[in-house]
């Protein structure tokens, strides 16, 4: 079981998750298509039939759905990129303005 559950990982959720920030804003049935290839590798691992409620099956693998698997994957690039680990070519596309930063209007004099 425990290596099924490793080759469905490596076949399926690296695909999911690959390029993963770049899903934000995608219609709603694409989203519903990728769901249903993670239940579908879910209901595998488990033997599962499809009437079967998925959810337990999901937590149990530590697997979020695709709309939080895309908030978690844009939350953990900017975390990376505020704190300098993420690509160089990804600074330029964020701003650090708030009220800790010196560009901002809370810290003029």
């Amino acid at each position: 079981m425990a290596t099924f559950q490793t080759l469905m990982v490596a076949l399926v959720n690296q695909r999911l998750d690959y390029r993963n920030s770049t899903l934000v804003g995608i219609p709603a049935y694409i989203m519903r298509r990728l769901q249903s290839a993670l239940n579908a590798a879910a209901r595998l691992i488990f033997h599962l039939r499809r009437s079967d409620h998925i959810t337990d099956a999901l937590v149990s693998l530590h697997w979020l759905h695709v709309p939080e698997r895309i908030q978690f994957k844009i939350a953990v690039l900017t975390y990376r990129v505020l704190h300098g680990n993420a690509p160089r070519y990804l600074g330029p596309l964020t701003s650090t303005v708030g009220p800790w930063s010196k560009s901002s209007a809370f810290c003029r004099n």
